[in-house]
């Protein structure tokens, strides 16, 4: 378990995905990050990174609810193609994110990266992430 500490954007959990893991392309990556939010009525704010790009994020003052991101990432004639859906407990919220192309060098290794940026320390609680190959 990680939280946020202040304000400001913290990174909550990264991994490096090995370099060539996504070397063909319509191999296929899912991530899954899950966590909760304080009970109050801060701002906050989850990203979900590919490298450099934000493929997934979530901005609420939702007070003291479980949370669920689940991107998947597809390889494709030297790009990827990314798409995230989010979803929040109690309001039966599933937002599905804009489809976004990253375009990170996938012959060398690439940072997956969960963040928060709230405003007080553990705003944002990443609790688990699952990362699996798929095709």
């Amino acid at each position: 378990i990680s939280g946020n500490v202040g304000a400001g954007e913290d990174t909550l959990m990264t991994y490096s995905l090995p370099a060539n893991a996504l070397s063909t392309d319509a191999k296929v990556l899912r991530i899954t990050v899950f966590g909760f939010t304080a009970a109050n009525a801060n701002s906050k704010t989850i990203k979900v990174y590919f490298g450099a790009s934000v493929i997934g994020s979530w901005t609420s003052t939702a007070s003291g609810i479980s949370w669920r991101f689940e991107s998947v990432v597809i390889a494709r004639a030297g790009t990827q193609i990314a798409s995230s859906s989010l979803l929040i407990s109690g309001s039966g919220v599933n937002a599905l994110q804009d489809v976004t192309t990253p375009s990170e060098t996938l012959t060398a290794a690439v940072t997956i990266k969960i963040t928060g940026e709230a405003v007080a320390t553990n705003d944002i609680q990443h609790y688990g992430t699952i990362i699996e190959a798929l095709g």
